[in-house]
């Protein structure tokens, strides 16, 4: 696999400036490559990040391409590490790689464009002008189908945005999505 090969080649040569270049990509992609990969691949230390919720939350940062090639360079480095036996690393890869496979089966809203709402109805809903407000709410928005995909309708989230827009505290917001929305009680 060619990620296995670049990433592997990163890891063992860290000091060297040119490690990609040889492998025909751009002085701009190779770095490009160093600060995802330096930046991103120790996501997966944290074991929390087998959760379904973690696993959404991954997608939307980074898209399944990306991701499954973190995960390849995170199987990278703990074999480059040496701490690590083979098969052990094997084994908690395959269960980031059965997670993946599991979360996008269930074709869950990863990005702004998978929301029931657009910045369109978030103007609409409460009477905005096209403004820094707007992506405000789809962010916020976005946040809670991540960690409660079943949400993502428009009648949900246009009760949403619309707290948001009256300026409802976290908390008023969060009490207002438990009590009335996951609980199916009517509004």
């Amino acid at each position: 696999m060619e990620v296995d090969k670049v990433l592997q080649t990163m890891l063992e040569n860290k000091h060297k400036n040119n490690i990609l270049s040889g492998l025909g990509y751009s002085r701009i992609n190779e770095n490009m490559v160093y600060a995802i990969a330096i930046r991103n691949h120790m996501e997966f230390m944290n074991h929390s990040v087998l959760s379904n919720k973690g696993m959404r939350k991954l997608l939307n940062r980074h898209g399944e391409e990306r991701l499954r090639k973190l995960i390849e360079f995170r199987r990278a480095d703990l074999l480059g590490s040496g701490t690590r036996e083979a098969e052990e690393v094997e084994e908690l890869i395959q269960s980031y790689r059965d997670k993946l496979d599991e979360v996008l089966k269930e074709k869950p809203a990863t990005k702004f464009e998978d929301l029931a709402i657009n910045g369109n109805d978030i103007m609409r809903i409460c009477k905005l002008k096209p403004c820094e407000a707007v992506g405000i709410i789809k962010e916020a928005l976005m946040e809670w189908v991540l960690l409660y995909p079943q949400l993502n309708t428009y009648e949900n989230l246009e009760r949403i945005a619309w707290c948001y827009y009256c300026n409802d505290s976290q908390e008023d917001i969060k009490d207002f999505i438990e009590k009335n929305i996951l609980l199916g009680n009517k509004y």
